[in-house]
């Protein structure tokens, strides 16, 4: 073996030690940036806003306003402030009625409405 292939074959060696040096830091590189991508994910989840319930979002609005409202003045209101998006429900109005009716029987005094007549609530104190 000549001069001139000695040094071609220690070159050769130089960049295959070379390459596996590279391999192993970017193999690191790759699971740093994983890490990041999960901390990233989770924080972004932390930090997005979480949607409300057209129930929740009915606590907000009649604690916000004075009057009693109905449930159709509710959906109403609720969706204006973009608190709840109407999704294939034909009756969002009834639905809420209903969900209403309910808390207030099962909660009582806890429940998050009082109604003030048929078919209307305020918030509760």
């Amino acid at each position: 073996m000549d001069m001139s292939q000695q040094q071609d074959l220690e070159l050769l060696e130089f960049l295959c030690e070379l390459a596996r040096d590279c391999r192993k830091h970017l193999n690191q590189a790759h699971r740093l940036l994983d890490k990041l991508d999960m901390k990233l994910n989770a924080w972004t989840m932390q930090l997005r806003p979480k949607k409300l319930s057209l129930l929740a979002a009915a606590a907000v609005i009649l604690r916000q306003g004075k009057n009693p409202m109905n449930a159709r003045e509710l959906v109403t209101a609720i969706e204006a402030a973009g608190l709840w998006q109407r999704r294939n429900g034909k009756t969002p109005d009834a639905t809420l009625a209903s969900k209403i009716n309910t808390e207030i029987r099962d909660k009582g005094s806890k429940a998050r409405f009082k109604r003030t007549a048929p078919g209307c609530w305020k918030a509760a104190k």
